[in-house]
């Protein structure tokens, strides 16, 4: 739905976030570039950007989706919106902040946490399946349950949803039969699973249902086993947070040695190894149909995973390793194959991305911008910062409001020097364009409820709980 006379107001509001007067265009794109005869996401939930070969990992993890990158255009950095993976997929979805569409936890924070009390996407907000559904494509989403269910409004503008999981194993075949009967006319495909995720699941965390984790462990002579004090894989890595959290440890290295740590990440590695067959399998659907190289195939995630780098284990706070996630797109006919985009992006741009390459106009209530101009030469990417609610970077600083830390990444990528004290300068140039950002947001927020804007209650039922429970999100 459009929102007339307000689009003035989302136009002015979204100028905000620009400094210096400079403004991106959308739609600025100029180069011969076919529309896409499809239209395909692929959300690998938990996958951080620095192990994969593409992004310089050292080790093989990603042979299959290093060869995509190759054909496509890789965004150098992409911080996530924050929030976790309900909140994040959203603002993917609708090309708005957490702190707009609500979809997260009450209070934002650089913690990653998922809504206490969950609820539906309002339908005032236009979804990109809406906007490809507009455009005549048929609209597809295969998700892996937990947080990424239809009830939430993820379903939104799509003919045919299915929320069903059981990771790739049972999403892929299901994605083959469709696509059989589907693929001769033009169509928006969604794919996401949990398979990098790890599990609840009595023992190891970053369980595969191959053996891919082998190569990466076979070391390994410990007698880790993924459980202690009655608690297993992601419960207990929970577990330990909570107590460094409280203060009852220090960190992971209290209760776990060096090698117990290094084990579990590189059982995480094996997990990527994993998914990384998983999405040839699926880019295999795409050429068989015919349509892999007219489409516009985008590959990205929702946040990363971390292994003792901040204290904490699994995803419970913001820093760099959770943030920063790949951000892949092959364009129809692999124009700009091989381009890296050196610019900061966020989740917010995937919408107004896909859309500019369709050639489809961007809603009014759109926070992002698209890096189609960039990607073809045609217009400098200028936006200087993205956030995450209280938390700000830009090309160069991480600012985190609440927690009065700073970070240079250009010296410091991994944001483990605190020079919120030495930079007092940058904290307040930081500070005040948060600031900026966040009355933004909440500008955002108010003129949507105006028309409509308001959340619906999406109460769990006791299977819901138990496959969070299983993700590890609820005790």
């Amino acid at each position: 739905m459009h929102f007339g006379s307000l689009a003035t107001l989302f136009i002015v509001l979204n100028l905000i976030s620009v400094s210096c007067g400079d403004q991106v265009a959308v739609g600025e794109v100029g180069a011969k570039i076919p529309r896409p005869r499809a239209v395909v996401v692929i959300s690998l939930d938990t996958l951080r950007a620095d192990r994969l070969g593409c992004y310089g990992y050292g080790r093989n993890t990603s042979p299959n989706i290093d060869a995509f990158a190759a054909e496509s255009v890789l965004v150098a950095q992409s911080a996530n919106s924050g929030g976790g993976t309900l909140p994040i997929h959203m603002s993917m979805m609708t090309s708005t902040y957490p702190g707009v569409h609500r979809m997260g936890p009450k209070n934002f924070d650089h913690e990653i946490a998922e809504p206490s009390r969950p609820h539906r996407l309002p339908e005032a907000f236009e979804t990109l399946a809406e906007c490809l559904q507009g455009e005549g494509y048929r609209t597809a989403a295969f998700t892996d349950k937990g947080w990424m269910k239809g009830k939430y409004g993820f379903d939104q503008g799509f003919d045919d949803f299915d929320d069903k999981g059981g990771g790739m194993q049972a999403i892929l075949p299901k994605v083959d039969s469709w696509l059989s009967e589907n693929s001769s006319e033009p169509f928006f495909l969604f794919v996401h699973t949990y398979d990098a995720h790890s599990t609840s699941k009595k023992g190891l965390p970053y369980q595969t249902p191959t053996d891919d984790q082998s190569e990466y462990t076979s070391w390994y002579s410990g007698e880790f086993n993924g459980c202690m004090e009655g608690r297993c894989s992601s419960d207990l890595l929970g577990w330990m947070n909570a107590n460094e959290k409280s203060g009852a440890y220090g960190s992971p290295e209290d209760l776990l040695d060096s090698d117990d740590l290094r084990f579990i990440s590189d059982l995480y590695d094996g997990g990527i190894r994993y998914v990384d067959r998983q999405v040839s399998t699926l880019l295999g659907l795409l050429q068989r149909e015919g349509v892999y190289d007219e489409a516009l195939i985008v590959l990205t995630s929702d946040h990363g995973e971390e292994f003792g780098e901040h204290g904490r284990l699994l995803h419970s706070q913001g820093y760099a390793e959770i943030a920063f996630v790949p951000l892949i797109f092959r364009l129809p006919g692999a124009a700009a194959a091989g381009s890296r985009l050196e610019i900061l992006a966020s989740t917010v741009d995937v919408m107004p991305t896909i859309l500019d390459v369709v050639d489809a106009t961007v809603p009014d209530m759109a926070q992002g911008e698209s890096l189609l101009p960039p990607a073809v030469g045609k217009s400098a990417f200028r936006r200087p910062a993205v956030h995450a609610y209280r938390v700000l970077r830009d090309g160069e600083w991480s600012y985190y409001a609440k927690l009065q830390k700073l970070f240079n990444r250009r010296d410091d990528p991994l944001e483990i020097s605190n020079l919120f004290e030495r930079e007092p300068a940058v904290v307040a140039r930081m500070n005040e364009h948060l600031e900026r950002l966040i009355g933004r947001d909440k500008a955002f927020r108010e003129a949507i409820s105006s028309v409509g804007g308001n959340a619906n209650s999406a109460p769990l039922d006791d299977e819901e709980l138990a496959e969070l429970r299983a993700l590890g999100y609820l005790k």
